[in-house]
């Protein structure tokens, strides 16, 4: 038997791959072994898939990342020319996505699983089941608390999943996601701002892409970038007279981890610069709302121009 499973949101098919190996060796009795395609000798691999063995019991494998083996030609032919050993079970994971008009995939006809980067609806889902599983109780609200602070990054969520469990707490809750789960859109916005503050054009626009990439809205984006700068200014006037990051946190009413983002850029930054991002940024959100320019467009341009 083959079956593949590819996509970009590897976090997630991979765990499949290995629950869904874990459920044929329970049926069948099997061990479950998984081989990394991408470094190993292709013949091992060749050998496995068209050879035989009067001695090899029922087995289960994961055959991972084929694609990325520079002999990956070879081991294809195998799988799609080779005797078909009724006693072993192949489960193929790919990280990427594969394309279905190659034979390759043409191949598994409907023994295919895909995961897609950025489908909200099945980690939603995935997160729902992992928190029934363990017993964690959550409201709608808190369960979109969590997926969208970590901007649904199926990896980030796991490993605050095991934070929660951890701490052994029974019902998951907006002021312990709070405390325990930093903002991931958040953090992007503050390392684009500190890349225009530095003058990083280069990462600036790396940034900036990743944030288009994960579909975060152009409009969100400037208009965080224009909060991270006003307290960037209130915060580089508060350190003039003195005052230390827990009084500045106070006194501005803002989480000390704005406060522990900004304070750097703000002892650095001069007066004249936040005055001319503020310019920048007003004028492309006055153009944007005018229907002038188109916002994301207008974004970029305004990052390339960055010297």
């Amino acid at each position: 038997m083959f079956h593949l499973i590819h996509g970009q949101e590897t976090f997630l098919s991979l765990d499949h791959a290995k629950k869904l190996a874990g459920e044929l060796a329970d049926k069948t009795g099997a061990e479950v072994s998984i081989i990394d395609a991408e470094t190993i000798d292709p013949t091992k691999i060749v050998n496995l898939l068209t050879t035989p063995s009067m001695f090899q019991n029922s087995n289960v494998y994961i055959i991972k990342r084929i694609y990325r083996n520079k002999y990956k030609d070879s081991i294809i032919d195998a799988i799609l020319n080779g005797p078909k050993q009724n006693s072993l079970s192949f489960l193929i994971w790919e990280d990427q996505k594969i394309n279905k008009t190659t034979k390759y995939f043409k191949f598994f006809e409907k023994e295919v699983d895909l995961f897609e980067k950025g489908d909200k609806r099945s980690v939603t889902s995935w997160l729902k089941n992992a928190l029934e599983t363990r017993g964690i109780q959550f409201t709608q609200d808190t369960l979109k608390t969590l997926a969208s602070r970590c901007n649904y990054d199926s990896e980030r969520i796991f490993h605050t999943i095991e934070k929660l469990e951890l701490i052994e707490t029974k019902v998951m809750t907006e002021e312990l996601l709070e405390e325990m789960v930093t903002d991931t859109l958040e953090i992007y916005a503050w390392d684009l701002t500190d890349a225009i503050n530095r003058k990083d054009r280069v990462n600036a626009l790396i940034i900036y892409e990743e944030l288009l990439r994960q579909q975060v809205d152009p409009n969100i984006i400037l208009a965080m970038i224009s909060n991270n700068f006003k307290s960037i200014a209130q915060i580089h006037l508060l350190l003039k007279e003195g005052m230390q990051s827990t009084e500045i946190a106070k006194s501005l009413s803002i989480h000390p981890f704005v406060v522990a983002k900004s304070i750097s850029s703000a002892k650095t930054i001069t007066w004249t610069d936040i005055q001319f991002f503020f310019k920048k940024l007003t004028s492309l959100d006055l153009a944007n709302k005018k229907g002038e320019v188109d916002i994301q467009l207008g974004t970029t341009l305004l990052l390339t121009r960055i010297n």
